[in-house]
């Protein structure tokens, strides 16, 4: 019950004539024949469609809404659905299907039904946001395009409109044979299961349910409706429900925000779903393949504050335990000597996001002038800069800077957690000297570690990191902004080997990012660590260095090909 890719399905031309010659009796369809799965009045009056469909659907449709049935067939679902809305439209590519359900409804009068006959399910006849419901059954496995389909549906769908989708379910064996033996259902076998449904839907809704559903289609018979009533049971459905033959797919559409860089709307997809480790809300990373930057979506008034407890600053700015905080300043040293390095000079520094201020210590014992910059006030008090250093603020504009005043300006891991990232970078701009260096790093979406965990990868950390980027992202968002590109690299010791690890760890444990719960000093008691504790702990005793090994080795093979866990680049102020 596989994926084939050798098995090509029939095209959508190819499906509306197949369907046309059956209506019209000139094809027949093995033992499941016209009369029986086509005969819409009987297929209105089944048992099994009264129970599994009308009444599965009642919770989702309201009496004013206006539904379309894409796909809609000779109109047996669309004349059940009729009674429970406003008004309902059916659009289906065949033409036969389409003369089928005018007779229907003609022959019940059902005043608030029409249906029309679309010569592409990729380009529907409609305004955009014309439907408050979304209903296809049986469509999506005979899709020649899903996503550009599914693209087209959602944009007539209302915001925050409800999908409902029956299809078929590949699990059960006999549905499976079935149409492993009918052509023009070789679509499902590249469907067909929850997990594919899953990721092929979600770019498009938010899903709220997937069940397997009873409802019996095709042949009619006692029997099988007999076994969907057994397989149904509340003390069967959870050990047998999966050998339903129809999985019933609910969710809403998703309302993208157009890019915050471009304004482009049409292009933008899905990248994630992730979850907050304090908050436990899920939050929704988009991408823009013109910018290739992406996003945490927020609302406007997003209120990101709140999502920065104490518990993620640590106790007196140490977020881990003492060995581990020996690491941090041995690397934030490291940061210095870069600088140091890379500018071949003492001179002034701006640091934003300094936090304790180590790096900043380490440079001014080397001779550079070093004013700071922080958000969090307990981070300052904690650090090791004399009072005046550092300055408190989230808006670097209303420090009013000299301009041309440094000589260095760096953002370690900051550009993500900026509301504004291009009005930090004309602020930073003016106030470097000509010739001036700008250090960068930030988290690589575009990384193998991302690409192993997922929506679970460490470094999305949404909602704190609102922007998320990559090598062509970044340089093009500087280049924009007048910034020359002198120097980049994806490798980070810091960072980079242990976000490798964390991601095989979460390949293997229940628990997701368990490691890194675990070192925290104030997390101890995160749900996360609650939850078979002991299980993942010896779990975690018995991978961790199997994973660390194997974690560096890959780390190092992604840095090589650019696809490291972080983006580091030096950029420079043009010269006159």
């Amino acid at each position: 019950m596989m994926e084939d890719n050798n098995i090509k399905p029939p095209n959508s031309a190819e499906t509306a004539d197949f369907y046309d010659r059956l209506m019209r009796g000139e094809e027949k369809r093995g033992f499941l024949g016209k009369d029986r799965r086509y005969n819409p009045r009987r297929v209105i009056d089944r048992v099994s469609t009264q129970k599994y469909f009308i009444e599965v659907v009642r919770a989702w449709i309201k009496p004013t809404d206006k539904v379309l049935d894409l796909g809609c067939g000779p109109g047996s679902f669309l004349a059940a659905i009729a009674p429970l809305c406003g008004e309902i439209v059916g659009a289906d590519i065949s033409q036969q299907f389409v003369n089928s359900s005018r007779e229907l409804i003609e022959g019940l009068e059902i005043p608030n039904a029409r249906t029309l006959h679309i010569r592409a399910n990729e380009a529907l006849p409609f305004r955009e946001e014309s439907f408050d419901v979304l209903i296809m059954v049986d469509v999506i496995h005979h899709l020649e395009d899903i996503p550009r389909t599914l693209s087209e549906a959602m944009r007539v769908l209302k915001k925050n409109g409800r999908v409902l989708i029956f299809e078929p379910n590949k699990l059960n064996p006999l549905i499976w044979l079935v149409h492993l033996v009918d052509k023009n259902e070789w679509g499902l076998l590249k469907v067909g299961t929850p997990r594919i449904y899953r990721r092929i839907l979600r770019p498009f809704m938010t899903l709220e349910r997937i069940d397997f559903n009873g409802i019996v289609i095709g042949p009619e018979s006692k029997a099988l409706d007999h076994i969907a009533d057994f397989l149904n049971r509340p003390k069967i459905y959870p050990v047998l429900g999966w050998l339903n033959p129809k999985m019933f797919v609910t969710g809403r559409k998703r309302d993208y925000q157009g890019c915050p860089f471009c304004s482009e709307r049409k292009e933008i997809s899905l990248m994630a779903e992730t979850m907050d480790r304090y908050s436990g809300e899920k939050f929704t990373v988009c991408y823009c393949p013109s910018c290739r930057i992406a996003w945490t979506a927020v609302p406007e008034d997003f209120d990101v504050l709140s999502y920065y407890p104490s518990l993620y600053y640590g106790e007196k700015g140490q977020r881990f335990s003492l060995p581990l905080e020996s690491f941090i300043r041995f690397f934030r040293k490291g940061r210095a000597r870069l600088i140091q390095g890379r500018t071949g000079t003492k001179g002034s520094i701006l640091d934003i996001g300094c936090g304790r201020g180590v790096m900043l210590n380490e440079l001014k014992r080397k001779g550079w002038e070093v004013t700071g910059v922080e958000w969090s006030e307990d981070a300052v008090k904690a650090g090791e800069l004399p009072e005046g250093a550092v300055h408190i603020s989230r808006d670097l504009r209303s420090l009013r800077l000299k301009t041309g005043e440094y000589d260095a300006v760096s953002l370690w891991h900051v550009m993500e957690h900026l509301k504004d990232p291009r009005e930090t970078l004309k602020e930073i701009r003016r106030v470097l000297r000509p010739g001036g260096r700008l250090f960068v790093e930030v988290p690589n979406f575009d990384s193998w570690q991302r690409a192993v965990d997922r929506d679970n990868w460490i470094y999305w950390e949404v909602p704190r990191h609102l922007y998320h980027f990559s090598f062509p992202g970044l340089n093009k968002m500087m280049k924009e902004e007048g910034l020359e590109e002198i120097d980049c690299t994806s490798w980070s010791l810091e960072f980079g080997p242990f976000g490798m690890m964390q991601a095989i760890l979460n390949r293997l444990l229940p628990a997701k990012n368990f490691l890194f719960f675990l070192i925290r000093t104030r997390e101890k008691k995160s749900s996360v660590l609650k939850g078979n504790f002991f299980l993942n702990l010896l779990l975690l005793i018995i991978l961790i260095v199997p994973a660390a090994l194997l974690g560096l080795l890959l780390e190092s093979a992604s840095a090589m090909n650019g696809k490291g866990g972080v983006v580091r680049c030096v950029y420079q102020k043009p010269l006159p």
